[in-house]
């Protein structure tokens, strides 16, 4: 017999250590609950593309995500940036609010998230320009911390959809 299957219009998912809305979930019923029937390597690869163009600055429990992701270790990470593993950890530790660490920095995750995911050069560019800009990370004090990723993209394993919207 096949599994109960259904569409939720919006489910948050706080797996990533943040939360995460998806809209129209694909759901499955099993053992008697409701779970999510995605693929998370996508899922997760879509939250990183997010964060390349999130309009507000980074926050700790993003970062522990990328790291996590790309699966460093707090020194291998720090290197990236010119810090130290103890660097990291406070960064990391900021939890839901942004860490204090400098603008440059800021650009050269999202770059190095960008790098690492081997997406195209224009899309770099494109991120790059953006950190530069008024609306980017420049004019991060005036900004909200934004609380949510809301990805409208079929995460569904046979999907062949990759790219995240950033609402």
């Amino acid at each position: 017999m096949a599994p109960k299957r259904k569409i939720q219009k919006s489910f948050v998912d706080y797996g990533c250590g943040f939360p995460v809305r998806l809209v129209n979930a694909p759901m499955v019923f099993v053992r008697g609950v409701w779970t999510l029937d995605i693929d998370y390597n996508k899922l997760h690869t879509n939250i990183l593309r997010a964060m390349t163009r999130k309009p507000v600055p980074l926050t700790g429990n993003e970062i522990k995500f990328i790291r996590h992701y790309f699966e460093l270790t707090l020194k291998e990470f720090g290197e990236n940036f010119g810090v130290t593993h103890v660097a990291v950890m406070k960064w990391e530790k900021a939890g839901d609010k942004s860490p204090p660490y400098s603008v440059s920095q800021e650009r050269d995750m999202r770059t190095f998230i960008m790098a690492r995911l081997e997406t195209d050069g224009d899309s770099l560019l494109e991120v790059i320009k953006s950190l530069h800009s008024a609306k980017g990370i420049l004019a991060r004090k005036k900004l909200k911390e934004a609380k949510t990723y809301t990805l409208k993209r079929d995460l569904s394993p046979n999907s062949s959809q990759t790219l995240p919207t950033w609402i």
